[in-house]
């Protein structure tokens, strides 16, 4: 009898643990005054007006992003926020923007097609069940002109088998022209480096890249809508989005000035755009690896052979 209840404390006390354990390793969201905190069982993320201002990787004790940029001197020249083409001026600088696939522009460029929310913008956190939030900001700006009736809004969620970070921009306006939507990320911290797949791999560095805007479009020159970030240890930080259709435009922007090195990855809709008020995104998959970017692109190569068909290649190739 006595074992019996001794064994039935410990089945007691082991499952009480196991539900401590779970409890644990459920994602945390905490609401800040303008935006969200959010932890994983892998990194701790952070969003801010709409940017992503802090990558930690728990991994390696990590930080991936520099606390102490001034996005006021960032966002305004990298494409962020909602894309819209509404009106000549914005129509024109799309244009200049995507005309080539590959292409760099001054780091001071103005963009009146990108409006993204900013301090002044009204805030609003929404919680999804347990493991998601919602973050949306009404009136948005293109660093001259502010747009009261037009937001952005920022989907988080930590999915459940994968445990990956999801983040799915979305963007809407009263005026047509709507073409894309974006997630930012605050610079990089010093230290820190990327390895992207252009021209079959690039490492890029503030020394690297000139002080410019760069534009890679997928599938072009952007071989995968994929990118790695490299602790300035060993660990790594792996950005990208699974389109198992290949339906969806994708562009990474890269922007180097006093501030460091930032990056934009953007979705577009599905021409035409003419008539579209609104814009929502694949998500963009964020997860933290322990040793280096390697992993990260085993992770998406995994993915891509078992989702994405590619047309066969003739014999003679």
């Amino acid at each position: 009898m006595n074992q019996r209840i001794a064994r039935g404390q410990i089945i007691a006390v082991s499952l009480s643990l196991a539900a401590a354990c779970a409890a644990a390793a459920a994602p945390q969201f905490q609401k800040t005054d303008r935006g969200a905190v959010v932890e994983t069982d892998t990194l701790i993320a952070e969003v801010r007006d709409g940017v992503v201002i802090r990558l930690h990787n728990k991994l390696t004790r990590e930080e991936y992003l520099d606390p102490t940029a001034d996005l006021r001197a960032v966002i305004p020249h990298l494409p962020s926020g909602l894309g819209i083409q509404a009106g000549d001026e914005a129509l024109a600088s799309a244009e200049k923007l995507y005309h080539w696939p590959w292409w760099e522009h001054p780091n001071s460029l103005y963009l009146p097609n990108q409006h993204y929310p900013d301090d002044r913008s009204r805030y609003e956190f929404a919680a999804s069940g347990d493991r998601a939030c919602r973050l949306t900001y009404k009136g948005l700006t293109d660093g001259k002109r502010r747009y009261d009736d037009e937001e952005y809004a920022l989907s988080v969620e930590v999915e459940d088998k994968t445990g990956d970070l999801l983040l799915t921009p979305e963007g809407r306006a009263p005026r047509p022209g709507v073409y894309a939507a974006n997630v930012s990320l605050a610079p990089l911290a010093s230290a820190v480096t990327a390895e992207a797949p252009i021209c079959d791999g690039l490492r890029l560095t503030r020394q690297n890249t000139g002080q410019v805007l760069w534009v890679n479009r997928w599938c072009s020159f952007w071989e995968h809508a994929f990118l790695a970030l490299n602790g300035w240890k060993r660990g790594a930080i792996g950005i990208w989005t699974q389109d198992a259709q290949l339906r969806y435009y994708k562009d990474m922007f890269y922007l180097n000035n006093d501030q460091g090195l930032s990056f934009s990855f953007s979705i577009m809709n599905v021409p035409p755009f003419e008539d579209l008020k609104a814009a929502k995104s694949l998500p963009w998959r964020v997860q933290a690896f322990d040793k280096s970017w390697a992993q990260a692109v085993e992770r998406y190569r995994s993915w891509r052979d078992a989702n994405v068909r590619f047309a066969p290649r003739p014999d003679y190739v």
